[in-house]
């Protein structure tokens, strides 16, 4: 009965596939798709979810791919709430109610309705806390808990780079004794740091590893140094410097400093110069990431990139919206390498209201409306609750902290080297609830069950 449970919240929360008559695509889906089947690393990608895509699929049907991305992210809530609501009258409905009132009408069912990585950004930090912080867990449900991060770890460049940015900012506290006495206190000790830090280099390996067997290369992420000289022609900052150093210098850019562009216009359009110059390529990294090194070694450029980057990350941190309206100008083109990977699929995906643009701008917007007032709600509650308990430090402000920065740490990182797009915090900032939701549920309830006994 429970599995049937769980299988019936899982079809619930892909309700926008359901709604839009196939899974949602992003035009990066083409990309996936193409590194799965023909066995290539993507560029500037990480491969698991390629293989994600094709082997979860059988190479039949799109769909088994965001029923088992629902049941995953529905596996980690059901692990947050075991690990941290002691109300155990009331935990058999936690998941349900969740579903019903929180995941489905915000951000978190578009995601699992999607065929992209963004899904595993929530599993992957959520397992994360729940590893960091949570009180006692079964061996069963540690094993799982650990499985969903690993996994969710090697999905995508942004995973690692959150992971290790937590770790290195815990060992540093850790090693101050105003710190480590209040983690002791909570129950954080050495032992947690230690292997959430094994964890981090077993799946930096196995990431490493899965590379070497596809692409011949043992290496865990490409393209840095491309992505932040993108991010660099976003700024203007590439344009002034080659500018003022073409005249002097030998800069294999400087014929052409006046059609770099934008940044993704860089990145993705074929005609632009990196494509001209091989495109993804070791040396081109090597290039671009040399560059970038030498142009952020002048204090003029890095204060100008610091700057943007600080305005940019705030930009980021509020923009959360969602839409399948975003991408409805790719759809032809994404149904024609669908059709070719799964020419079964061709009708369903031609029928779609993706495809179909039958989409209206006043639907995305009723939703996004809702995920406003909901975020908003959560933070009412967190503040009400830390004003009655008079923020006495716990483990729920050391989730909740966790949570907030592990929000701003992926505006910062995607301001840093991508841009501001709604789809990078829209995958995270539905996570608010989360709290809340603990205070509704774990501190009300107790309250009403002590006074009714």
């Amino acid at each position: 009965m429970k599995y049937l449970g769980l299988l019936v919240l899982s079809i619930i929360l892909c309700l926008p596939a359901f709604e839009n008559g196939f899974p949602l695509m992003h035009p990066d889906t083409s990309a996936y798709l193409i590194a799965g089947f023909d066995s290539v690393i993507g560029e500037g990608r990480t491969w698991p979810y390629a293989g994600f895509l094709r082997h979860i699929s059988l190479s039949e049907s799109l769909w088994l791919v965001v029923f088992v991305q629902s049941s995953l992210m529905l596996g980690c809530l059901d692990l947050f709430f075991k690990a941290f609501f002691d109300v155990t009258e009331l935990r058999k409905y936690l998941l349900p109610f969740y579903v019903f009132v929180v995941a489905v009408p915000t951000a978190l069912s578009f995601h699992v309705s999607c065929l992209m990585p963004d899904v595993f950004t929530p599993i992957m930090l959520l397992s994360f806390l729940i590893l960091l912080l949570a009180p006692k867990q079964s061996k069963k449900e540690k094993a799982c808990t650990i499985s969903l991060f690993l996994m969710a770890l090697v999905m995508h460049n942004t995973h690692l780079i959150l992971a290790l940015v937590f770790i290195i900012l815990l060992w540093i506290s850790y090693l101050i004794p105003v710190f480590r006495h209040r983690w002791q206190s909570a129950l954080l000790s050495r032992n947690r740091l230690i292997g959430l830090s094994g964890l981090l280099v077993i799946g930096l390996l196995t990431l490493s590893s899965l590379h070497y067997m596809v692409g011949g290369e043992f290496r865990a992420t490409r393209g840095g140094g491309v992505f932040l000289f993108a991010r660099l022609c976003d700024y203007g900052i590439a344009q002034d410097y080659l500018k003022v150093q073409c005249p002097d210098s030998d800069y294999f850019l400087c014929q052409q400093k006046h059609s770099l562009g934008l940044g993704r216009h860089f990145l993705w359009d074929r005609k632009k110069v990196f494509h001209q110059q091989g495109g993804w390529t070791t040396q081109n990294e090597a290039l671009y990431a040399q560059l970038c090194f030498d142009i952020l070694s002048h204090p003029n450029y890095l204060k100008k990139y610091l700057l943007k980057t600080t305005i940019a990350t705030l930009n980021q941190f509020f923009c959360y919206d969602f839409s399948p309206l975003d991408e409805n100008h790719h759809s032809k083109w994404l149904a024609n390498e669908v059709s070719r990977r799964y020419p079964d699929s061709i009708n369903e995906v031609q029928n779609s209201k993706q495809y179909l643009g039958l989409y209206r701008p006043e639907m995305a917007d009723n939703k996004n409306n809702f995920q406003h007032l909901l975020i908003l709600f959560s933070l009412f509650l967190i503040g009400i609750y830390g004003f009655v308990s008079r923020w006495k430090f716990n483990r729920f402000w050391l989730f909740t902290g966790g949570l907030l920065f592990g929000l701003f740490l992926n505006a910062l990182l995607s301001a840093a080297t991508s841009g501001v797009y709604p789809r990078y915090q829209s995958r995270l900032a539905w996570m608010l609830t989360l709290p809340a939701f603990w205070v509704v549920c774990q501190y009300m309830p107790t309250q009403w069950i002590s006074r009714k006994g």
